[in-house]
């Protein structure tokens, strides 16, 4: 007994509070840094059908095979935050002379994108191979996931595909080699990792429960992956929240009897922080789920709330008398003792949780 109050009595003493409170918070930014280095976009991958060897046998016979890349020149308009784009692009194909015409090559079109400018095709004939050519101005949108904002890697996607025949008459064909961007684009504090492309073809269901009532349609998908190459939003956002948290941690380092600074110091931290959330609303995407700042905010602000409302109640129950019984004393400080090993666990827990996770 006498063990197991010696060592409770130490590791609840401020100078071993002062210690975790150093490391629960190393702890945590280092989680930060490492959520930083992860490449982990949320972005989902277009959803192409391959077309399988199966498939190739089928068609051979009938299917025109067309080669396509894209180069895109610039960016007019990169916004991430808000999932607009806008680039430059040239969009070619190589097709034989002999077996489709120009005319249903140059219908195509693109996924959730509307092409502003289309100059007439590029045509150049070497034998029985033709090479046609178009700069494009497109805008579109990817279909952003920012579940991970700050911290969130994105891969921007955009599907071209032809309405006018299936992949039973034509499809397409990519390499990676066929896919390129231009080392001067803009792309604010996001740096390109790598590109990638895929063709198929597009299943478009017109009765769930009769497999027959489908359209087919040719596709290529050319995703371009960017990570973070600034941490401004991310000093900007949690300094402060972890400033206003600290605050409240704090208490835990003082004596019972200093109720006054207590209260001080939780109520400025819960009033910091749920100040700062209008500041945090204007620079977070507005999407309708939660990400990983509002989940943190969340954490913190619990936090806060639970240590204000114990040292508002310790405040009240020592100002409510003359004194206070030695025996409660000690319970009291074992409560407080209590509440800060559980909020320190919780902290480095749950930010560990949210942030590699």
């Amino acid at each position: 007994m006498y063990l197991a109050q010696r060592f409770w009595n130490s590791i609840c003493s401020n100078k071993f509070k002062a210690v975790g409170l150093v490391l629960s918070s190393c702890a945590v930014v280092s989680f930060f840094i490492m959520a930083l280095f992860i490449f982990r976009p949320a972005d989902h991958q277009p959803d192409l059908q391959l077309i399988d060897m199966s498939m190739r046998k089928e068609v051979r016979d009938f299917a025109s095979i067309v080669k396509t890349g894209m180069y895109i020149k610039n960016f007019e308009v990169f916004d991430i935050t808000n999932d607009r784009f806008l680039i430059g692009a040239v969009v070619w194909f190589e097709l034989p002379t002999d077996e489709i015409m120009i005319d249903v090559v140059q219908d195509f079109s693109f996924i959730n994108a509307k092409i502003l400018e289309k100059t007439p095709g590029d045509i150049r004939i070497n034998g029985h191979t033709m090479f046609i050519k178009y700069d494009l101005r497109i805008e579109f949108k990817s279909d952003l996931n920012y579940y991970r904002y700050p911290f969130d890697d994105h891969r921007i996607s955009l599907v071209m595909t032809n309405n006018g025949v299936s992949p039973n008459e034509m499809y397409f064909t990519v390499e990676n080699s066929c896919f390129g961007v231009s080392p001067d684009v803009y792309t604010g504090n996001w740096q390109i990792l790598d590109l990638d492309s895929a063709w198929g073809y597009l299943r478009l269901s017109l009765d769930a429960r009769n497999d027959s009532k489908r359209i087919l349609r040719p596709a290529v998908a050319y995703s371009i992956n960017f990570e973070k190459s600034s941490i401004r939003n991310i000093i900007i956002i949690f300094v402060p929240m972890f400033i206003a948290l600290l605050f409240g941690m704090l208490t835990f380092l003082m004596g019972l009897s200093n109720s006054a600074s207590r209260m001080r110091m939780s109520v400025s931290g819960l009033t910091a922080l749920l100040s700062y959330r209008f500041i945090i609303d204007r620079m977070i995407p507005s999407v309708g789920y939660l990400t990983t700042t509002d989940l943190v905010y969340a954490l913190y602000l619990l936090l806060l709330l639970v240590i204000f409302v114990l040292q508002l109640l310790l405040s009240l129950y020592t100002e409510s008398g003359k004194g206070i019984p030695a025996a409660a004393m000690v319970w009291l400080q074992r409560v407080h003792d209590i509440i800060y090993l559980l909020s320190s666990t919780v902290f480095v827990g749950y930010s560990a949780y949210v942030l590699l996770w």
